[in-house]
């Protein structure tokens, strides 16, 4: 069931934790509502792709691993994907909020557990995901705004891999 979310103006239909699209006062008919204008940031690019070496050189070069695209960040993103080396450079980091939590007070856990659809294949949960948060003092009893943890998303999903994880 979708729900009418009109919260910073967009107006439309919004139940997924995904990155959202804006626009220009919630007028649809204005060409940003596709985000033909916003440009990805390159590391953003290169982690949504997975591509490990891509990251590891743009980090090397000094861009920003605090980088936060659409309410994302780059942790998060690599979470959800279950990109466990592109976590471990970021988190390597030392400059990542492993608790930045999206506008639905989502986390790198939270996706980790219970990644959202991308609306083709369901993705799986990374159980290695898990326990590397867990490991870098994720906490796994911050609630979303519905008021469920990561392990309490996992269980309505019925990723059970990821339950046993986070018991």
């Amino acid at each position: 069931k979708n729900v009418r979310d009109n919260s910073e103006g967009r107006g439309g239909q919004r139940n997924k934790s995904r990155p959202h699209r804006s626009s220009n006062n919630g007028n649809r008919s204005n060409d940003n509502w596709n985000n033909k204008d916003k440009v990805k940031p390159e590391l953003w690019i290169a982690v949504a792709q997975g591509d490990t070496e891509k990251v590891r050189e743009l980090l090397t070069q000094g861009q920003d691993p605090k980088v936060i695209f659409e309410g994302w960040s780059l942790l998060m993103k690599a979470s959800e994907e279950g990109y466990e080396d592109i976590m471990r450079l970021l988190l390597d980091t030392g400059k990542i909020d492993i608790e930045f939590a999206n506008r639905k007070n989502r986390t790198a856990l939270s996706f980790a557990a219970a990644p959202s659809n991308d609306g083709s294949t369901p993705r799986i949960a990374s159980v290695w995901a898990i326990h590397l948060l867990l490991q870098n003092n994720a906490d796994a009893n911050k609630k979303d705004v519905t008021g469920a943890t990561a392990k309490d998303r996992a269980f309505r999903e019925n990723r059970f891999d990821a339950v046993a994880v986070l018991e």
